[in-house]
């Protein structure tokens, strides 16, 4: 049976022994046995052999050479994975030292040689049970081990989890009860007793009736409906404790027939945060739709809703609002609100000396919160306040002062006139609440009529501006337009002839006159600009055009000085939209400033830039003048103010120039800068915004302008001025209008008008009796005299916007012949727009007029018109080839330099059309040198003249190719 048990077990033997005959026979002996063997001559060998597969039993001899068995056995026991390893000796010593020595070193064993078979697996099977047995017990004791930790591990979580749950219990609010339904008595005493009874009190044993007093029927009731139904029951309740109520959540459980568990939390602090939130809810509600009346409707109405709500939810008799006045030397209920149990007091406190309430009034300077919760209860300095409040049957007060940047304007307040009442913090804190509110609305109240106020009386003394700008205007140029006319007839020698001298002195007062009137206009234009009255009128302006226009009006004066003057505009820069008069102001007026500071042989010039990223364009006006300092710049662009006194005796001006300039400019949206050296010069530059137009080509038709013919039988003028009735008739005479009627009273021109007919109406606005806008209204109001031509003329600038006018001109006095003669055009077009049809092409010539420059254009056209001929104009060479194919003119006068297709191209593609070849061409051109005329007559055109072009001799070139109309 050991055998078999060995054998099944297979245990594996390591024999360590230099003689191999001793080796042989143990292998064999124990290989026969079922054991696993192996064997090894030497010491060291059988350590590595033991380390590298621990065997389950070692036979080692002891006498080896290099390292005998002791020395093997010490190194065995001493490694970790070999220490374990039962050894038996192997000896032929069979002394007893040996033996001792043997098993001191760790052996289990010692056999003696010569071997005896039974002896050797006797001791070899003994070892190795008891090797497996130290092996089951080990296993047995690592088993218990880990039981005894798992176990000790159950207990600390048994202990913990005790000692949680009493904590939780301990800790605990809820109440929980056992109770008996039989005799109402209590099983278990309540986690939580001290609420109920005094500490050591005896609970067990008391009944449902003694616990929960007065309540005792409704729980009695709770817990027998619970047991009928076996199922738990939740309901709330309260309790009176301590003279406080208190809320509880029960579940009632059954635990048996008769018995029942009963489990009750406080929720005393839900239902106080429950209703904290209502009463949050309610007053911001209150607050929220005050505010609202604030912003939705007029200060009474919404003081009065305040006042409303605030009394009816403080539950008091009387709400209100007190306003301090004159200083806060007086004090005025201005709003009030009554319940049903009080009588209004608004009539009694007004203009109520505050020393009326001194205590309360010193209060509210500082600032603080008067509350009166009885008035018996005033303190004696408040003496007089409670002799007052007494009067008034207030029994209880709150004030809250009203204060606007840190002032006491007022207070909003409550009281009761019946009872005593203490206002608790959150109605304190809603009345504090509502007072900014009130204080602010008040505050914005009195600020808009403040605002109201100024306004009124900014548009009052606006309205004495423009009256008075008016009246200047007509008191400056009424006199003005005499002056200027009655020089300009007496200079033609209307009534006689002159001296050389007489010349000379009325050149003097024209030209004295013209000074004073572009200082009038420049105060006006700069008043208007003020007053915000000016607007601009925006349109496709050519740069080049404006240019040389605004060089023109000084190039008198530089030639006196011989001033160089130039211009330096780059090409194909086209058109901007701007005002052009208004730049054309600001142009000249930088020139005339820089051609005046300018000593004599400088330099002045005008140089534009266009930069398309920017969608700027900038005028450069340079000199190369006296230049400015650096600290006086600023003064420059000031109304009224020029450089010191020594400049202004030496160089003539009002110090407005530069002011206007800036004006317009930024009326534009642009900008003026300077740059100056004193000795060397300045640079004023102009930017404006580039806004450019594409321009369509019109209807040919629509770009066709026809001459006009002053045929007027009969002129109705009135006109209070002799001087000017005399002026405008002078001008019509020289126009070959004969018959003319001057009325000099606003009142009867309708009548007069019927009476005469006339063809046109010259109104000045200024007359004596009666508005010129009123005269004009009945002529327009009459049927017979509605369609009558109209030309308005007046010192005060045409308003912005003149309504329905219908055919009506308007005309700034002074004014030219010229300015007179073209509103005359104006006029006529617009009538036969409405009235008569336009000429034929068959009885009036048409001629072309390509040309970009609108200063030209205008020259031209103007003149050509008075001639007899129908005019068009393109303003660059692919119209003009265009409208020559769509209007096939009589004629076309050409200029040469055109932006997009110059001149030259435009002629040569017109003589290339079959249809047009033959269309007579006049080349305009500024060029003049050699060469040039015969380019032009090269490319097709009849006839050459050089700009600038006589007119008359434009007239004689026509001519040559088309009769006069």
């Amino acid at each position: 049976m050991n055998n078999q048990f060995i054998a099944i077990e297979k245990a594996n033997i390591l024999i360590v022994d230099d003689t191999l005959e001793n080796l042989r026979l143990l292998s064999n002996m124990l290989t026969q046995e079922g054991y696993k063997v192996r064997g090894v001559p030497k010491g060291q060998k059988a350590i590595a052999t033991a380390q590298l597969a621990p065997p389950d039993l070692i036979l080692l001899d002891i006498m080896m050479p290099e390292m005998d068995g002791f020395e093997v056995c010490q190194q065995l026991k001493a490694g970790e994975t070999t220490r374990d390893i039962p050894v038996i000796f192997l000896s032929a010593l069979n002394d007893t030292l040996d033996k001792i020595k043997a098993f001191s070193i760790g052996g289990v064993d010692y056999i003696t040689k010569p071997f005896h078979v039974e002896e050797v697996l006797a001791r070899v099977e003994n070892q190795l049970r008891l090797r497996s047995l130290q092996k089951q017990l080990l296993e047995q004791n690592t088993i218990l081990q880990k039981e005894i930790r798992e176990r000790q591990v159950l207990e600390k979580r048994l202990r913990d989890s005790e000692m949680e749950m009493r904590g939780f219990f301990e800790a605990m609010s809820d109440i929980v009860l056992f109770i008996n339904e039989e005799d109402n008595s209590l099983k278990i005493a309540p986690t939580n007793p001290d609420r109920f009874y005094p500490p050591d009190t005896d609970i067990l044993g008391q009944t449902i009736e003694l616990f929960s007093g007065d309540k005792a029927e409704i729980f009695n009731s709770k817990i027998k409906q619970t047991l009928e139904i076996q199922q738990p029951i939740n309901f709330e309740y309260s309790l009176e404790l301590e003279n406080r109520q208190i809320w509880f959540i029960a579940s009632i459980a059954p635990t048996s027939e008769n018995t029942v568990v009963w489990v009750a939390r406080d929720i005393s602090d839900r239902y106080l945060a429950e209703a904290a939130q209502k009463r949050r809810g309610t007053m911001d509600n209150l607050l929220l739709n005050i505010s609202r009346a604030f912003l939705d409707q007029d200060i009474d109405t919404a003081i009065d809703f305040t006042l409303s709500k605030i009394g009816e939810y403080t539950g008091s008799d009387r709400s209100y609002i007190i306003r301090f006045c004159d200083q806060q030397k007086y004090l005025s209920m201005t709003h009030e609100w009554c319940a049903k149990t009080a009588d209004p007091q608004t009539e009694l406190l007004q203009e109520i000396p505050v020393e009326t309430f001194p205590w309360m009034y010193e209060q509210l300077l500082l600032g603080k919160t008067v509350m009166i919760s009885d008035v018996d209860n005033l303190p004696p300095e408040a003496v007089a306040d409670k002799t007052a409040l007494t009067c008034l049957s207030i029994r209880s007060l709150i004030n809250i002062p009203l204060l606007h940047r840190n002032q006491l304007v007022g207070c909003i307040g409550l009281v009761t006139v019946h009872i005593a009442k203490q206002w608790n913090a959150e109605e304190i804190n809603l009345l504090k609440l509502v007072g900014e509110i009130v204080a602010i609305g008040l505050a914005r109240n009195d600020a808009e009529i403040e605002r109201q106020q100024a306004a009124a009386a900014a548009f009052a003394a606006s309205q004495a501006k423009s009256e008075f700008l008016a009246n200047m205007s007509h008191e400056l140029r009424t006199p003005l337009t005499a002056i200027l006319g009655l020089s300009e007839v007496l200079r033609e020698e209307t009534f006689g002839p002159l001296t050389a001298k007489q010349h000379q002195k009325l050149a003097t007062i024209e030209q004295s006159g013209q000074h004073l009137l572009e200082l009038i206009n420049d105060v006006l234009d700069l008043s208007k600009i003020e007053a915000g009255k000016m607007e601009l009128q925006l349109a496709p302006t050519d740069i080049s055009g404006l240019c040389n226009a605004s060089l023109a009006f000084v190039r008198q004066q530089a030639h006196q000085k011989r001033i160089q003057l130039t211009c330096q505009v780059p090409p194909q820069i086209g058109k901007i939209e701007i005002d052009e008069r208004r730049m054309r102001q600001v142009l000249i007026n930088l020139l005339s400033n820089s051609v005046k500071f300018t000593p004599e042989g400088g330099e002045v010039w005008l140089e534009v830039q266009a930069d398309r990223e920017r969608e700027i364009v900038q005028f450069s006006v340079v000199d190369t003048g006296i230049g400015i300092a650096p600290q006086d710049i600023h003064k420059l662009f000031r109304p009224f103010v020029q450089l010191e006194g020594a400049l202004n005796r030496r160089y003539a001006g009002t110090g407005l120039g530069l002011a206007l300039v800036r004006q317009v400019v930024e009326l534009h949206g642009g900008s003026v800068c300077l740059e100056s050296e004193v000795g060397k010069g300045s640079r004023f530059t102009v930017s404006v915004p580039w806004r450019q137009k594409s321009e369509a080509i019109p209807h040919p038709e629509s770009c066709i302008s026809y001459p006009y013919c002053f045929n007027f039988n009969q002129v109705l003028i009135v006109e209070d001025s002799a001087p000017a009735a005399e002026q405008v008739a002078h001008y019509l005479l020289e126009l070959g209008v004969k018959n003319y009627t001057i009325h000099s009273l606003g009142t009867g021109t309708t009548e007069a008008a019927l009476q005469l007919n006339p063809d046109a109406i010259i109104l000045d606005l200024q007359l004596p009796d009666r508005s010129g806008w009123d005269v004009l209204a009945q002529l327009r109001s009459e049927q017979r005299t509605q369609h009558i031509p109209i030309l308005i003329v007046s010192v005060v600038d045409k308003p912005a916007r003149t309504g329905d006018l219908g055919v009506c001109e308007y005309l700034v006095k002074p004014f030219s012949r010229h300015q007179f003669q073209l509103a005359l055009r104006k006029l006529i077009a617009k009538r036969d727009a409405t009235d008569n049809p336009k000429p034929t092409a068959a009885t009036t010539p048409l001629i072309l007029l390509a040309e970009d420059s609108e200063t030209t254009i205008y020259t031209i056209v103007e003149y050509l018109e008075l001639k007899g001929y129908r005019m068009a104009t393109a303003v660059n060479g692919i119209q003009a080839v265009q409208m020559t194919k769509q209007l096939k003119p009589d004629l076309v006068l050409m200029d040469i330099q055109m932006p997009e297709m110059d001149g030259l191209e435009a002629t040569r593609q017109i003589r290339a059309d079959g249809e047009i070849a033959a269309t007579p061409i006049i080349a305009l051109t500024a060029l003049a040198l050699p060469g040039d005329r015969e380019k032009c007559l090269e490319a097709g055109a009849n006839e050459y003249l050089t700009k600038p072009v006589s007119l008359p001799k434009l007239t004689e070139a026509i001519a040559h190719f088309l009769p006069a109309s």
